[in-house]
């Protein structure tokens, strides 16, 4: 009898936390008759695009556009493909253009109408954009950057992935489906990501703000710390296809448990606690003082930049003697933290010091043990 009612308990708490997550989340109408296997969203103010295959004719590229948050759908893009529907979406230059891919192909938007870019690359399989002049495609051969919005390509590296972002100007996060990997030269170059994303894929990645929302077979998660550590935000959906966001919500394209195409927004002040707007960005460079202070083994070190750029925190002794590098990477302009583990340190007073482009500032700490 204990066993049965226990059991209850958790299966109504499941319940209740599953009505939870719903109510925080609005459902969006996509196109009825007109439109079939969306793969990709793309928002800017009251603007929504889907892209995917036309309905009743599924060898039609297609992409629908909404301004008034899925109550009419206009289609916008038609093109004869028999490979596939669009796949992937991303701003042109100031967001007056779009990149539209399907598997083949790559098309953006011009006062002349839809073309076919001057892309060189073979298979497009994902699109990112800086929103100024940058545009990377990853494809089976390669991945390519154009810094003049399509104008002319250049290939950079040989490596694929299903879904990439940039973070800045010239880094970039990227992920094959299960591992993730960052680049800090335009994808040049990669390195594998020790993170903590356990998920049976990911679908897409997608930087908003500050943050970086991974869309996965598990759930929508997000890591304030370029991808190294995630958190769950929800798991309304078993395959999240698609993730992006105007200046105040956010939207996902998902496939339901029963197999429907949905799409599904809520605000993004409920997840991040700020909008996408300029209160993601500190005013200036700072750095806390660590808590606690004394302390006992480890503390907690807090540090906001306004800016991009190479950010180096380190710890030394009180005869200035380096002991401890504590970051020393690109990151983008917003609120970190990180811990200091001194177990190995003896106790005394240590200095810890932030680098970040021409600003530099110090700070003391207690150690006790």
């Amino acid at each position: 009898m204990k066993t049965y009612f226990k059991t209850l308990i958790v299966l109504i708490l499941f319940l209740l936390k599953t009505q939870l997550i719903y109510s925080q989340w609005t459902q969006i109408n996509i196109p009825n008759n007109d439109f079939s296997g969306g793969s990709c969203l793309l928002a800017s103010g009251d603007s929504i695009l889907l892209g995917g295959n036309h309905g009743s004719l599924p060898l039609l590229s297609a992409i629908f556009l909404t301004l008034d948050t899925g109550q009419t759908w206009t289609q916008i893009f038609t093109q004869i493909s028999p490979e596939g529907g669009i796949s992937h979406m991303a701003f042109g230059y100031a967001k007056k253009s779009i990149f539209a891919t399907n598997i083949f192909v790559l098309y953006q938007s011009s006062v002349n109408g839809w073309l076919i870019s001057q892309f060189t690359g073979v298979q497009p399989s994902a699109i990112t954009s800086t929103g100024n002049w940058n545009i990377i495609v990853t494809s089976a051969s390669g991945i390519y950057l154009s810094t003049e919005n399509g104008l002319n390509w250049y290939k950079v590296s040989d490596n694929n992935f299903n879904s990439i972002t940039f973070i800045n100007n010239n880094s970039l996060i990227a992920s094959d489906g299960h591992n993730l990997f960052f680049s800090t030269d335009y994808g040049s170059n990669w390195e594998q990501i020790n993170n903590n994303l356990i998920v049976s894929s990911i679908k897409c990645l997608t930087l908003i703000g500050t943050n970086i929302f991974a869309g996965t077979s598990d759930g929508l998660f997000l890591s304030t710390n370029n991808g190294i550590d995630w958190k769950i935000v929800d798991n309304i959906s078993s395959s999240i296809k698609s993730i992006t966001a105007n200046e105040n919500n956010i939207f996902l394209l998902r496939i339901s448990f029963n197999g429907d195409l949905q799409i599904w927004t809520r605000p993004l002040l409920g997840i991040t606690g700020v909008s996408k707007g300029e209160k993601d960005i500190p005013n200036n460079f700072e750095l806390s003082q660590n808590y606690p202070n004394p302390y006992n083994t480890s503390t907690t070190i807090k540090y906001q930049i306004p800016k991009t750029g190479l950010i180096n925190l380190k710890v030394y002794d009180i005869l200035g003697r380096e002991v401890a590098t504590l970051v020393n990477e690109n990151k983008i302009a917003g609120y970190y933290e990180v811990n200091f583990d001194a177990s190995k340190l003896a106790s005394g007073i240590y200095i810890y010091q932030l680098k970040a482009n021409d600003f530099i500032t110090s700070k003391k700490m207690i150690l006790l043990k």
